[in-house]
């Protein structure tokens, strides 16, 4: 998480980055390349749809065994009426398939990521 981060500050001088970490330390099983992808990704959005200027929080945080990954930033907002998650509710309906199923096997599919983490 520090490596992803202080990539965040090279390439975003004019954003103010700021860390929100546990004093214990926190293991997350997985791909470290993959977790480095991942959220040098969110951190790249957040550079790039927000102002200079704007504080961008990445975060941990441990509930009941899970681990939970935020960022966030203190920047203008989403637009109202922006749908800027629309194409990815499309990609899950298409992949659940057509007819009135759609929307359990969309449900039945977060249950199963929820489980796995």
């Amino acid at each position: 998480m520090l490596d992803v981060v202080g990539d965040a500050r090279i390439a975003g001088p004019g954003h103010s980055w700021k860390l929100a970490l546990p004093e214990d330390p926190v293991i997350v099983p997985g791909d470290v390349q993959r977790l480095h992808q991942v959220i040098g990704n969110l951190l790249s959005n957040a550079r790039t749809h927000t102002p200079p200027g704007t504080t961008v929080t990445t975060g941990l945080s441990v509930h009941n065994g899970r681990v939970d990954l935020t960022v966030t930033d203190d920047g203008p907002g989403i637009p109202e009426g922006l749908e800027v998650f629309e194409r990815f509710a499309r990609g899950l309906l298409a992949v659940a398939g057509g007819g009135q199923h759609r929307a359990g096997a969309v449900d039945r599919g977060r249950r199963g990521r929820r489980a796995r983490r």
